[in-house]
């Protein structure tokens, strides 16, 4: 993948999801971002936070996600255009993942890659360090900047990975 290719995932929305291959480790999907309007999120942006859209489509595509409710999850899962869609769902130790990344980890209250319409405000509040998340919150993503190299070490069970087509 060349530089210019790297920027543009990280700095634009995905209107589908990406193949990406490595010879040695093979193929991963980057999810596409179809609820992210472009339009709509520059409404959203916190005007004091020095964020535009390419700022914080960087700071969301440089890391890793992980759900922290399942039940969203399931919903996502069920929405029709990821309906027929194969799913590999890794469940991870939440205790064992923070005491080896808590120190990067960061926590939302909300999916913040969806921004259909313009409600809400993204901002530097948006995603708060582990240590800062108030007792009030109910975590919907945990996100990783930089991605975790080591996840295998964090899984609780390993699941058979269907091949994908594309």
């Amino acid at each position: 993948m060349t530089g210019d290719e790297r920027e543009r995932l990280l700095t634009t929305r995905r209107p589908r999801a990406v193949r990406l291959h490595h010879p040695e480790h093979g193929t991963a999907w980057l999810r596409d971002q179809r609820p992210l309007n472009p339009a709509a999120l520059g409404r959203m942006l916190d005007p004091g936070s020095g964020f535009g859209v390419a700022d914080y489509l960087r700071r969301i595509n440089g890391c890793a996600f992980l759900w922290a409710d399942p039940a969203r999850l399931r919903r996502l899962h069920a929405l029709p255009r990821y309906a027929d869609t194969e799913h590999v769902v890794l469940t991870v130790d939440t205790a064992s993942l923070l005491a080896a990344h808590g120190d990067r980890a960061l926590v939302t209250r909300i999916n913040s890659g969806a921004a259909l319409f313009a409600r809400g405000r993204r901002g530097p509040d948006t995603f708060l360090p582990v240590d800062r998340v108030p007792s009030s919150w109910r975590p919907v993503e945990v996100a990783v900047p930089g991605g975790v190299r080591d996840l295998l070490a964090h899984l609780v069970d390993t699941p058979a990975v269907p091949e994908r087509s594309g």
